[in-house]
């Protein structure tokens, strides 16, 4: 997704509606599960295995979204990265929902384009290599070939 917006492939507008839509969406059903805070990486994972085996219906929407920005993933890749571009609010009747905000993404692209993946602190970076991989994994899948996303790679990295 960074990648995309990046290169121009992606207009950081329509994307940013399209998942605050998706993740708005996803967790009114159940907040106390989409919007847990998790400080720790095993804490997130607990969160994740929670939300993709009692929502069903949330991933879909969320799995929804990312495929309407050309970008179809696995479900459990899908729901995490929406996750990490995701900030819990509170409405004016005190019911929460994660929503997208383009600062948000703003800020992870800030990260996207100094190496890091993680914005919320970008001094510490102990899962650099895995997330890469998995953001890869995740683009793989896209209904363009190899040498376009090589192409577009090379484009939105230089």
């Amino acid at each position: 997704f960074l990648c995309l917006v990046t290169a121009g492939e992606l207009d950081l507008q329509d994307g940013v509606r399209e998942l605050d839509r998706a993740a708005a969406a996803a967790s009114t059903s159940h907040p106390g599960l989409w919007c847990h805070a998790t400080p720790s990486e095993e804490e997130e994972a607990a969160v994740l295995a929670g939300i993709l085996e009692t929502d069903r219906p949330g991933v879909a929407l969320v799995l929804a979204a990312w495929q309407a920005l050309r970008l179809p993933t696995s479900a459990s890749a899908a729901v995490a990265a929406l996750r990490s571009l995701a900030r819990p609010v509170a409405d004016t009747r005190q019911k929460t929902a994660l929503r997208v905000c383009e600062e948000t993404v703003m800020q992870a692209l800030r990260a996207y384009r100094h190496g890091w993946l993680q914005p919320q602190d970008a001094s510490a970076r102990p899962r650099d290599a895995e997330l890469r991989t998995e953001f890869f994994q995740a683009l793989l899948p896209a209904s363009i070939g190899s040498e376009q996303l090589r192409s577009r790679l090379r484009a939105s990295c230089a």
